[in-house]
């Protein structure tokens, strides 16, 4: 009757090895649910800064344009109305630079959670592993139970 022992402690490490293959899989819903976010928020601003430096050399380009057309020969006007508009190409860049500097500030959020949910699937998968291997011992201990209880017939 010992192997009834080895039978409870069976169940016991079961369940115990299936609620960490569950939490696992939670883990690795989240991890993935996650790289996804941190691919939506990059390829979100790399199309943001891309389309503000666009934005700004094409207001750039036009303020040259319409102040070489509006001034013709007068290049101190023509010089005054470039410089005026290189600064405000470089504001408008800087501001492109600063929206791209706060969005990588929430990439590395989300990476450093990446990063804890990381050492969580290693936990887990240690512990994981520990059960697999005391749920093996314990089913060979049963095993040999099974078989010194079990009456022998000599003929």
């Amino acid at each position: 009757m010992g192997y009834a022992l080895f039978t409870a402690r069976k169940l016991s490490v079961s369940t115990r090895l299936n609620m960490c293959n569950a939490n696992l899989a939670c883990n690795t819903e989240k991890t993935y649910s996650l790289s996804n976010s941190i691919f939506v928020q990059q390829s979100k601003r790399d199309l943001e800064l891309s389309t503000a430096t666009q934005n700004a050399y094409s207001v750039y380009e036009k303020a040259v344009t319409d102040a070489n057309s509006k001034y013709g020969s007068d290049t101190e006007k023509i010089n005054a109305a470039t410089s005026q508009a290189e600064s405000v190409l470089q504001k408008a860049l800087k501001e492109a630079e600063l929206k791209q500097t706060q969005t990588n500030t929430q990439i590395q959020q989300l990476n450093q959670k990446q990063t804890l949910l990381d050492q969580e699937r290693q936990r887990l998968q240690t512990q994981l592993n520990a059960y697999s291997n005391e749920l093996s011992n314990v089913e060979k201990a049963e095993e040999s139970a099974i078989k010194s209880a079990t009456p022998k017939y000599v003929a």
